[in-house]
């Protein structure tokens, strides 16, 4: 994990890929582990281009479906993804992934969607 996090935060690998695996580990057993990702996306929050808010509408759907499968637990998702919104601070941004969350709305097609869409709107 230390050196993905030397990787990504020094841009040689874009963190698209393995961003929704890396926010799982937010509630690993190994507090260590936990804590590195934790400061691994506050690191992530201080870089330009705004990384967290790019990749939050894709990492949000990865989550769900992960739920959808059981293998995730609806207060993980639920924690996970309060986690990462509260890297969200531009009133701008705020209301682009408004938006963005709301266009899915319309591409969701199981009820699970929905109510995960719904929370994060909430």
């Amino acid at each position: 994990l230390m050196v993905l996090m030397h990787l990504i935060l020094n841009d040689m690998v874009k963190i698209k890929g393995p961003i929704t695996e890396i926010s799982k580990r937010i509630y690993d057993e190994d507090f260590r582990i936990s804590e590195l990702v934790r400061i691994l996306f506050h690191e992530l929050s201080q870089k330009g281009k705004n990384p967290i808010y790019n990749l939050l509408p894709d990492t949000l759907s990865k989550l769900s479906l992960e739920r959808s499968k059981g293998t995730m637990s609806k207060d993980h998702f639920r924690g996970i993804i309060g986690f990462l919104l509260g890297f969200i601070t531009k009133e701008k941004h705020t209301e682009s992934l408004v938006e963005k969350l709301c266009h899915r709305f319309k591409t969701a097609e199981e009820e699970f969607q929905y109510r995960d869409l719904a929370y994060c709107l909430s």
